[in-house]
């Protein structure tokens, strides 16, 4: 999931032009937070679950619990100035509930639920508005 704000131009200008470098990443990175954990409360009822997940992963291990119960929230990582997080299991995900990425993207012999961008799609325009919310109230913060 890649997000792209816009139409925040002017609420941007006013924040770096008021905040130092340090307030304005620990505001992005605030902003990364709580995206990523919107993320995860709407994606949880999305990932499907067995009634029993004693067939599930791999064969001869079977993990506790279920996969909609563990989604990876990943650090928040900066690259080149920019600060992004992933939530859900990418393509090459090995950890213990890998299998789910298989429901998400598909195989073969399956197609896709694709439960990770319908999630995107759903929580599209509320994350502009935390950034807006974020961004606002450190202004204010700034301006007193």
């Amino acid at each position: 999931m890649k997000i792209q704000l816009e139409g925040m131009e002017d609420i941007l200008n006013k924040v770096k032009e008021l905040s130092t470098g340090r307030e304005f990443e620990e505001c992005n990175k605030g902003i990364i937070k709580k995206t990523q954990q919107l993320a995860k409360d709407k994606m949880r009822p999305r990932v499907p679950n067995s009634l029993d997940n004693s067939m599930s992963g791999r064969k001869g291990y079977r993990p506790n619990g279920h996969a909609k119960d563990n989604i990876p929230v990943s650090k928040i990582k900066n690259k080149k100035g920019y600060f992004y997080g992933s939530v859900g299991w990418e393509t090459g995900d090995t950890s213990e509930y890998f299998y789910i990425k298989f429901v998400n993207y598909g195989t073969s012999k399956m197609k896709p639920k694709a439960f990770i961008q319908q999630t995107y799609d759903e929580i599209e325009k509320p994350l502009d508005q935390i950034a807006i919310e974020e961004y606002e109230n450190l202004i204010r913060k700034l301006g007193e």
